[in-house]
């Protein structure tokens, strides 16, 4: 039982508890709101990928505060820094691998900066992050000329890029590409998926757009981002014929691979916005892009090219462990020996060059991959394809005459088609307007037999009538020698 001694007893302590804490509580309670940002307070903020976009759109936080992405889709999502798809801008700000629908993935910003992101499972939702280190200060809006001495030249030059496709429009955008790419060769092809991307959104919108060649610049990414946003925002097949035959239309005489390139991007947009759950099972992640090519291609060269952009996302997704995939160094080529039909087979082998390259410390050692292929046919596809992307893999190392050698190292039945992968390699991975100089260097040089330049002449030419303007294209016949105009018909 508790007397009323003891229970004044209590009240007394409970009282000199109070007077001794509550100040100190009050205290701490004021001083976090008259100093909100420190070492030790960093925020949290959350933002949602709602059905239509990220909400908010546009978050200012501080350097150290911390940011909550969750979903209301009901379906895996992946935020991730641009550019896309390879996140180079801010590497770190990637979870790696997607986010389950009930789940939430947080990061911490330690740097400052405008960081650009989206959903790398459905890059049509975007967002920005702008991290200051004290206030929310205005940063002014690049230049080509500052992105060229800048510190952060990915971000800037993403930025830029950006900007002038809000005010000028998707020409203008192009135009820095055309004019500043030695400065972003590396990015280029993902800078040009911005600029496709960005057009789509006008082209929806049933707004005028006119074609013009330079959306062949860094390797036709235009395309690729283009019918990826059309691919992941209407599933429509039909739609994406639809472009690619009004691409041909408006781009016909003027540059030949416009169609191409744009079927290219429809399988590649297939694949990149494909199921996660599929990620590490080749055949799964591949079939619907078949599937569809199939339905969208009306002859098979069309087919052709939509499944080599289906095989050219494989490629990058063995080349990223974040797929679930990791590189098959015992038979890279085995997806493609699996293959049935010729427009299938013949895009595999040609588009594992970017992982079978990676098999290897040279050219040379990873071209012993082609020769284990039985078939000669697709191992010409195959070397062909592999000596083209060396050029850009190992461009610290590129000599012309090492690499003709290099071509003659391997077995014979593989040697001109080398010969034909690293003229075309040469221009393919060039800068605008200048692709013919070094490749015809190369398929002139003294060392070559003629077989081998007659080879050589015989895969670049044409491919030159792909890249330039019938004016262009002539002029360089002209300079050509006399017994090799004859491709030029």
């Amino acid at each position: 039982m508790i007397t009323l001694q003891k229970k004044r007893n209590t009240l007394f302590l409970v009282s000199a508890l109070g007077a001794l804490f509550l100040p100190v509580f009050f205290f701490s309670f004021f001083n976090s709101f008259s100093n909100p940002k420190s070492t030790s307070q960093a925020k949290e903020y959350l933002v949602e990928l709602q059905e239509d976009s990220f909400s908010p759109e546009l978050l200012q936080i501080e350097k150290g505060d911390t940011v909550i992405f969750t979903t209301t889709r009901g379906k895996p999502f992946w935020p991730a820094s641009n550019l896309h798809p390879s996140h180079t801008i801010y590497p770190e700000f990637d979870p790696k691998e997607p986010i389950e629908a009930n789940e939430k993935w947080s990061f911490t910003f330690q740097r400052a900066g405008k960081w650009k992101y989206h959903d790398h499972l459905a890059p049509i939702f975007k967002g920005e992050i702008i991290v200051s280190e004290r206030s929310f200060d205005d940063v002014s809006g690049p230049t080509a000329e500052t992105c060229r001495v800048g510190a952060n030249e990915k971000q800037c030059w993403e930025e830029l890029i950006s900007t002038t496709l809000q005010i000028k429009g998707v020409e203008a955008a192009l135009d820095i590409l055309h004019n500043n790419q030695a400065h972003f060769a590396n990015n280029c092809h993902d800078l040009a998926h911005t600029i496709g991307e960005s057009a789509y959104r006008v082209f929806s919108q049933g707004k005028a757009m006119v074609l013009t060649p330079k959306t062949y610049y860094c390797g036709y990414g235009f395309y690729h981002g283009f019918m990826e946003t059309l691919v992941q925002t209407t599933g429509s097949p039909e739609q994406a014929r639809a472009f690619c035959e009004y691409a041909d239309r408006q781009l016909a005489g003027e540059t030949g691979d416009a169609g191409g390139s744009c079927y290219h991007g429809i399988g590649h947009g297939t694949v990149d916005g494909g199921d996660p759950r599929h990620f590490g099972d080749a055949k799964a992640v591949i079939a619907p892009g078949l599937e569809i090519c199939e339905r969208v291609g009306s002859t098979d060269t069309q087919i052709d090219r939509c499944a080599s952009g289906v095989f050219n996302s494989l490629a990058i997704a063995y080349n990223n462990s974040s797929y679930g995939f990791s590189l098959p160094r015992e038979n890279p080529y085995g997806i493609c020996e699996e293959q049935v039909k010729h427009y299938f087979k013949k895009p595999c082998y040609e588009e594992m060059n970017t992982t079978v390259i990676r098999l290897g410390d040279s050219f040379v050692e990873s071209a012993r991959f082609v020769e284990e292929i039985a078939d000669d046919v697709y191992a010409n596809y195959a070397i062909e394809s592999l000596a083209g992307y060396a050029v850009f893999f190992h461009s610290s190392r590129n000599n012309l005459e090492d690499s003709a050698l290099d071509c003659r190292s391997l077995q014979e039945r593989l040697r001109l088609a080398c010969i034909r992968g690293f003229g075309a390699g040469l221009a393919e991975h060039a800068l605008p307007e200048s692709e013919h100089v070094a490749s015809l260097a190369f398929c002139s040089l003294r060392i070559l037999t003629d077989e081998e330049r007659q080879t050589c002449f015989g895969r670049l030419v044409p491919y030159l009538r792909v890249l330039y303007t019938r004016e262009k294209f002539q002029e360089i016949c002209q300079s050509l020698e006399e017994d090799y105009r004859r491709f030029c018909q």
